[in-house]
């Protein structure tokens, strides 16, 4: 009996340190792809199991990911704001998870792709649906697959808000899609250094 209790510690603290290293390590440095990579192995491999499907670029698809939701997958939206800074119990908007997407979207891409158990807060879920939105980016808007500031100008306003150029008069949206873009790049560099 205590062989038994011994080695079932040991295997609940063995297990629970395999799922503390591949799953639960925060990512604090989200702009480092070695730290990233480091704290998630496995999404690399999601990743290339994607870039390899969309012919997307897993650094574009990261850099949304980081920029949207810091690498988070329970990220929501703050909540509404009365006077300016008193909560109300209602978010800006349905978004959730590691890409943000709304549920409109969301429901959208799932009926799509034939993905009814896609979730959200699942990385490779949302790494898949940012490809998706990057196809329909260059399909809807005539977005280059690799062109990051405006992918991410569509991402953010949506197609038909890329069309209409809602964001033609938004500096902080601009500068958003500028450092989004230069964020790929580095993610691009660095990545055969890690």
């Amino acid at each position: 009996m205590k062989k038994f209790l011994i080695y079932t510690i040991f295997i609940s603290i063995s297990f629970y340190s395999v799922y503390y290293y591949f799953f639960k390590r925060d990512i604090i440095y989200t702009t480092d792809i070695c730290h990233v990579m480091d704290r998630r192995p496995l999404w690399n491999y999601d990743l290339n199991k994607i870039e390899e499907e969309y012919k997307i670029s897993k650094f574009i698809i990261l850099s949304i990911i980081n920029q949207e939701s810091s690498f988070k997958g329970s990220a929501k939206p703050p909540f509404k704001k009365i006077f300016g800074f008193l909560p109300t119990w209602n978010r800006l908007s349905s978004s959730y998870g590691y890409s943000q997407a709304i549920n409109a979207t969301w429901e959208l891409y799932k009926k799509q792709n034939n993905r009814q158990d896609a979730k959200r807060n699942d990385f490779y879920d949302s790494a898949e649906f940012v490809a998706w939105y990057i196809i329909k980016s260059n399909n809807i808007n005539n977005i280059l697959k690799n062109d990051t500031f405006n992918l991410y100008l569509s991402y953010h306003e949506g197609w038909g808000g890329f069309n209409n150029k809602s964001y033609s008069n938004n500096k902080k949206l601009l500068n958003i899609a500028k450092k989004v873009k230069k964020i790929e790049e580095k993610y691009k560099k660095d990545f055969n250094n890690c």
